[in-house]
Parts: C-alpha cells; structure tokens; sequence
C-alpha cells in the first residue's frame, strides 16, 4: 500500500515523474517475482532475479506506452515522464528493448532447459507491437497498443512460468 500511495500521491508522485518505469520495474518484476520466490523457497536466487528481469522488463513497457501515449497531455499537466524526458524517438527505441530484452532470459544457462524457451512463443507478437509502435502516430488507436502489450506481458509470464515449472516438476 505504501509503494501504491507513493506512486501516485504524496508530495512528488512518482508517476509524475521519469522514475515511473523504473519503479514499475523494481516493484512488479524484481520485488514481485524474487519475493514470491523467496517466501515459498527461503533462498533468494539469481536464476529468479533473471525470470524477475524479464517480468520487469516488460511491465515497464506498458508503462512507457501510456506515457508516451499521452506525451502532450502529460506536459500540459506537468506530469513529465520518462516520455517527456527521452523525447518520442527515444522513447521508441526504449520500448523496443523493454519489450525484446526479455527473450533473452531463456539464455542463462542456469534456467531448467529447454522449458524456459517457451516464452520465445511470443516473440512474434512483441515484434509486432514494436513495429506498430514505431509506425503508429500516438493517440487513441495507442489504446490496442497498450492493452496488448499487457496481454503480452501475461502471456510471456504465463508462458515462462509454465516451461520453468514442467521443467521442475518430478517425472
């Protein structure tokens, strides 16, 4: 609840800041993913710091797409995002990596294999989604954009955790 009220009240709210995305990271990929990991091993893991990374990754680009969603809105209302920070062009290539980053989590070599490369099942999908991104003017047709990049963001989760867990789960 006090990550939540810091988030968006208080005397200098992080949404109204460029310290969004990265709280977004912290909070719902690092802290999320390697404190649920934590409580129900008692070990804290580098492999789930990984998993967290990617899960972090790719919550922070939904962020990124509201924002830059709504860029000039934001300026008129103070509320100067990373967004307003990078600049659009910027703020396109920063998308690009949150989304296209987490593929990669596959490759560390100390996940179950070949279980974790079912989240690269999506792959496809994030390419998209970076490309329309990239062609699209923002505006309100930037709503598709954002939603299914939250889809995305579920289902490379899903996915994920399901190839890492038939990896672990005894024969």
């Amino acid at each position: 609840m006090a990550a939540g009220f810091a988030y968006t009240g208080g005397p200098r709210p992080i949404a109204y800041s460029a310290g969004g995305e990265l709280f977004v990271f912290l909070f719902f990929g690092l802290a999320a993913v390697t404190g649920s990991y934590y409580l129900q091993t008692f070990v804290i893991s580098l492999s789930a710091l990984v998993v967290a990374t990617g899960v972090g990754l790719v919550a922070s680009a939904v962020l990124l797409v509201n924002n830059y969603r709504d860029l000039e809105s934001d300026r008129k209302a103070r509320k100067l995002t990373l967004s307003h920070h990078l600049g659009r062009d910027n703020a396109q290539k920063l998308y690009a990596l949150l989304l296209l980053l987490p593929f990669l989590v596959p490759l560390w070599p100390h996940l179950p294999q070949p279980g974790s490369w079912l989240a690269i099942l999506c792959l496809p999908w994030a390419l998209r989604l970076v490309r329309r991104f990239f062609l699209e003017e923002p505006g309100p047709q930037f709503n598709q954009v954002l939603v299914q990049t939250a889809q995305l963001q579920l289902l490379y989760s899903i996915l994920l955790s399901t190839g890492l867990l038939v990896e672990i789960l005894p024969q």
